[in-house]
């Protein structure tokens, strides 16, 4: 299995090829968006996953929520977003499925750092037929 990060990474942020792991603090607490998009290749087969993602930031001492919608990345750069359904998203103990529309949230978030994890592997078929691949996308 081999890993890829497609653009450049913003300041802030690591990703290991090696294993999948992607590390992502903010510099800053300004409201900000970003779209990450990783791929997976088993030699084989490859999936692209594009994850965008909100940075609202959150005052001290308080919880934190965090929304986020899960396309096939296939079509994406063409402006076709088809919602992957039933990707798992977790970071630490508090998971939720993607839904119909590709939305995921999770709330009460305890403050620090975290490690998002997108397992695509158990969710609906992509629009060829195909499953995603199980392995899992890690950011901090």
């Amino acid at each position: 299995m081999s890993y890829a990060y497609s653009g450049a990474l913003p300041a802030g942020a690591s990703f290991d090829t090696t294993t999948g792991a992607f590390k992502f603090r903010p510099h800053s607490n300004n409201p900000s968006g970003y779209s990450f998009t990783f791929q997976a290749t088993n030699g084989k087969d490859v999936i692209t996953l594009t994850v965008p993602v909100t940075v609202t930031g959150t005052p001290v001492g308080t919880t934190a929520n965090f929304m986020a919608n899960v396309y096939d990345a296939v079509n994406y750069p063409n402006g076709v977003s088809t919602p992957v359904v039933g990707a798992a998203v977790s970071i630490g103990s508090i998971s939720a499925t993607s839904d119909a529309t590709g939305a995921v949230s999770l709330s009460g978030l305890p403050a620090g750092q975290g490690t998002l994890v997108v397992a695509a592997g158990g969710a609906t078929p992509a629009p060829d037929g195909s499953p995603y691949l199980a392995r899992s996308s890690r950011r901090r």
